[in-house]
């Protein structure tokens, strides 16, 4: 008995340390929110200053690429961190527990969505990136006469392109690892369900 309430207890922990990494990469995204939005603020409000630097609008590009980069790392993990959650460390709670997997948070929130959803803001995220850059680059583009400027603008947003594309295709590359992933702990989950703990077959 105090063998099976050990592992009951490391279960639990196990699911509280994976709930609390969920919150911070939540947190994050909330600081890379008010962060994306006060740097590009302040550039922009800098480049219109009485004679300001325009040309600071180019950094905006760069700034975008960093967030865009941090923003799709943190919910990678977050998709790998309740994957887990629901997929491995419920079912075997549950299973040791004598209670039906639905009653867990992750399992039920899949169960009532249809769909494990991860990212209700990417669309803000995506607007506010590629919408400020987009708008930054077209204004250098549109109004600066050196046509040297112009070029280099042209040779920013075709950088820019490419490393957002290169950015999607290695975020796809971890999403299918992620569902290879995920078959590998659906099996692992399933052969804990079957085959339980020693102690939890001593218990039976």
């Amino acid at each position: 008995r105090m063998a099976i309430t050990e592992e009951i207890g490391h279960l639990e922990s196990l699911r509280e340390d994976l709930r609390d990494e969920i919150k911070r990469r939540s947190e994050d995204r909330e600081k890379y929110q008010i962060e994306i939005i006060t740097l590009f603020g302040t550039i922009i409000a800098v480049s219109f200053l009485d004679e300001g630097p325009h040309l600071l609008l180019a950094a905006i590009p760069a700034v975008s690429l960093y967030f865009n980069f941090s923003i799709q790392t943190s919910y990678l993990s977050h998709r790998l961190l309740t994957r887990h959650l629901r997929e491995t460390i419920e079912p075997a709670l549950a299973t040791r527990l004598g209670t039906d997997p639905a009653w867990e948070w992750e399992t039920y929130y899949v169960q009532q969505l249809g769909v494990a959803r991860v990212g209700i803001r990417r669309a803000f995220f995506f607007l506010i990136r590629n919408g400020t850059t987009a708008g930054a680059l077209g204004y250098l583009f549109a109004t600066e006469p050196d046509a040297g400027i112009r070029v280099f603008v042209g040779i920013i947003a075709a950088v820019y392109v490419a490393a957002g594309a290169n950015s999607r295709e290695t975020c796809t590359e971890g999403a299918d690892r992620l569902e290879t992933a995920r078959g590998r702990a659906a099996s692992r989950a399933e052969e804990i369900n079957r085959y339980p703990s020693p102690a939890a077959a001593r218990r039976r």
